[in-house]
């Protein structure tokens, strides 16, 4: 697979005044070419045979994913000035003739391969036993140079290499079958992850070692009103023992692989929490889809949650007719995502009135995204076997909300979710 991509964006950053609505003057016009290769390759080979009176499955397979991935970044130089008021920004309306500077370029390659294998056992006519594994070797290189956007000079350069080498990580499960519709089952399996983009500083940084864990889990699977709705109740446990975490004493900064470093592998992180989902169809041509989870995560190295802003509690509810008779082809659906609230705290610049920048004292900071309930509305006709028409509202209340909010890295902060929109579609199928 092969990707070419372009990308432009214009932007400021640093502090909004919640009472003026102004900000910084830093405003940054850049492009970025991006070019992307993966290729992969994966055999497996399945099998069964009968012993004791009941069959046996065997998997067997290998695989590997080589991906490289190359960019650049450019930025034009700009006497843009700020709108009196953020959100009345337009774009057309910091148009620069200035030319385009390299300031980056960078070229990642990554290389996953492994073996793996499944056994699965009858050990009774309701009970299955699943034992399986995985062996993976990864390889990660990394070459960055930036530029002195004026004189295209290379300030500096920085290679980052970084391999795993055999890492074995089993797997082991139980199925157990209640009811032709019911089963139960649990499962224990090793997690190992790579996090050799993450660095230990000082810069130019060391890759940190990978993630190894281990994650447990309990639950049923069934059939309600036969077999119409789907229903599963997950609970489960998640160990990860050397997780990143952002080092306090190497602030983020742009380029330099910024973004990048500087962490500590010193997370020891727990994530509990229970899924349960519904899905079907309850009457003729209506379909519903819901789903609830629950998640507390903690960090026992700092004794505190580790993601603040994951929600403990986010609930789903999707539903459609699709009308039958003389309507037939016409559908209405909607749907609603509710959620609690999050929220991010860390250390900030105060305001320095003698510099008139942030850049006072640091102080310590909690910002708190309330909860949300989010609707979305759609209709849509088939006017024929090919061609479909559709008109979707999304965010229907107008809901103001952040999507994300973070300080890991003040170059790419707190952003808006979309508000109220509409979108008429028509599509061809064939």
């Amino acid at each position: 697979m092969e990707s070419n991509n372009y990308r432009r964006d214009m932007s400021w950053y640093e502090p909004i005044d919640p009472v003026t609505l102004t900000g910084s003057s830093s405003f940054r016009d850049r492009e970025f070419d991006i070019d992307e290769t993966q290729k992969t390759l994966d055999a497996v080979l399945k099998g069964s045979f009968h012993l004791l009176g009941h069959e046996h499955k065997v998997i067997l397979g290998t695989n590997i994913n080589r991906r490289v991935f190359p960019w650049e970044t450019r930025i034009r130089n700009s006497n843009a000035t700020l709108s009196p008021n953020i959100f009345e920004f337009n774009p057309l309306d910091h148009i620069s003739n200035e030319p385009y500077l390299r300031t980056l370029r960078a070229k990642t390659k990554t290389v996953e391969k492994g073996v793996y294998g499944s056994f699965v056992a009858q050990i009774t006519d309701p009970l299955k036993l699943i034992v399986g594994g995985r062996i993976s070797w990864y390889n990660y290189e990394d070459l960055t140079n930036t530029y002195n956007r004026n004189t295209g000079a290379v300030t500096s350069t920085s290679l980052t290499k970084y391999e795993d080498n055999k890492v074995f990580t089993p797997y082991l499960g139980l199925v157990f079958d209640i009811t032709k519709q019911w089963s139960a089952y649990g499962s224990i399996a090793e997690t190992y992850q790579s996090q050799a983009s993450s660095l230990k500083g000082p810069l130019p940084g060391k890759p940190l070692d990978p993630v190894t864990g281990r994650s447990y889990e309990v639950g049923v699977k069934g059939g309600l009103f036969n077999n119409q709705l789907n229903t599963a109740l997950a609970f489960y446990s998640i160990k990860r023992n050397g997780q990143a975490v952002r080092d306090q004493a190497y602030p983020p900064t742009p380029g330099d692989l910024g973004s990048n470093c500087c962490y500590l592998n010193d997370g020891r992180i727990t994530s509990r929490g229970v899924d349960i989902e519904v899905s079907g169809e309850i009457l003729p041509g209506w379909q519903v889809l819901a789903g609830y989870t629950f998640n507390d995560n903690e960090n026992k190295a700092e004794s505190g949650r580790y993601s603040t802003i994951t929600p403990k509690h986010l609930f789903k509810l999707w539903s459609s007719y699709a009308f039958q008779g003389v309507l037939e082809g016409l559908k209405f659906g909607g749907g609603l995502t509710a959620q609690s609230s999050y929220y991010q705290e860390g250390l900030a610049n105060a305001y320095n009135r003698t510099s008139g920048q942030y850049d006072g004292p640091s102080v310590p900071y909690e910002f708190t995204e309330p909860g949300r309930v989010l609707v979305d509305l759609f209709a849509q006709y088939h006017l024929n076997k090919h061609w479909s028409a559709a008109f979707n509202v999304n965010n229907i209340f107008d809901k103001k909300y952040y999507q994300t909010v973070t300080n890991d890295n003040p170059y790419a902060g707190n952003y808006y979710g979309e508000p109220r929109n509409f979108l008429a579609s028509v599509r061809y199928s064939y």
